[in-house]
């Protein structure tokens, strides 16, 4: 397979245009063919028309009742993939799809991460996209894990 350049970011909402655009042509001036967004603040069933012309194919993991979380996932207009399965969160945490991108079979998943409760969460995520990944992983996503202990200003 080709190099593909994967994004992964915490967009922290993408309802209103203006922001949308800013970050659509920030990616693609990255030249990325897949985007994984974090943090969208779509609702489900209220999501906005999204530019077809660079990314081609949208999807989507949103709450149901609320505007918080919600992954999507953006594949470049230029990257043959073709989607086979697809596996969504109901509370819009993580979104996994399942396809051939050039002739590859490929998993790409999203997740957002609880900001507490965050191991036990991923454990169940990951035991999930376990049971559901086949062919070549690529995963994004915000964890919101420290990788290291704050820093403690009152330490000697």
């Amino acid at each position: 397979m080709a190099e593909i350049v994967v994004t992964s970011w915490n967009v922290r909402g993408l309802n209103t245009p203006q922001k949308r655009s800013r970050v659509f042509q920030h990616l693609r001036s990255l030249h990325s063919d897949i985007s994984i967004f974090q943090e969208t603040h779509f609702k489900r069933g209220k999501i906005p028309n999204l530019p077809l012309t660079y990314f081609s194919q949208w999807y989507h993991s949103s709450h149901a009742s609320s505007k918080s979380r919600g992954v999507s996932i953006a594949i470049r207009k230029s990257m043959p993939f073709t989607l086979q399965n697809s596996m969504i969160d109901p509370e819009g945490r993580y979104l996994f799809l399942k396809g051939l991108l050039a002739n590859t079979l490929v998993t790409v998943a999203g997740v957002y991460a609880p900001n507490s409760g965050q191991i036990p969460w991923l454990i169940d995520a990951l035991t999930t996209l376990q049971s559901f990944r086949e062919g070549l992983l690529i995963v994004g996503g915000d964890l919101n894990v420290a990788l290291e202990p704050p820093l403690d200003s009152t330490a000697k």
